[in-house]
């Protein structure tokens, strides 16, 4: 695969990375739920790097490690709403969680085709 796949792919990726988790918390208020989600997101996107060394090809799909990411990323935003501490167990977990997210969309991608 290109450099230019892999810039693709990443792109395609990025939406995935910002998505907003705030509406999964009805006992906080929405708006300060957006404000921290997008906080947060922006902390995803700075400290995530897409490692191809670790993917390999998946025909399954994505939707367990997918549902395990946003449930880690509610989670830290819970916590991160109640302690306003951003470097914390969550936020690694979360992390670690889109970090399994990305191998197995990513090898998904290489088995099923263009994005």
């Amino acid at each position: 695969m290109t450099a230019d796949r892999h810039a693709e792919l990443e792109q395609v990726f990025q939406p995935h990375i910002l998505v907003d988790v705030g509406g999964e918390l009805p006992d906080v208020n929405p708006v300060a739920a957006q404000a921290a989600c997008e906080e947060l997101s922006l902390w995803l996107l700075e400290s995530f790097e897409p490692r191809w060394e670790t993917v390999t090809p998946n025909p399954g799909g994505t939707a367990g490690h997918h549902a395990a990411y946003l449930q880690a990323k509610t989670e830290w935003l819970r916590r991160y709403l109640h302690t306003d501490r951003r470097d914390s167990p969550e936020a690694h977990a979360c992390l670690d969680r889109l970090q399994a997210f990305w191998r197995e969309w990513a090898g998904y991608q290489l088995t099923a085709g263009p994005a």
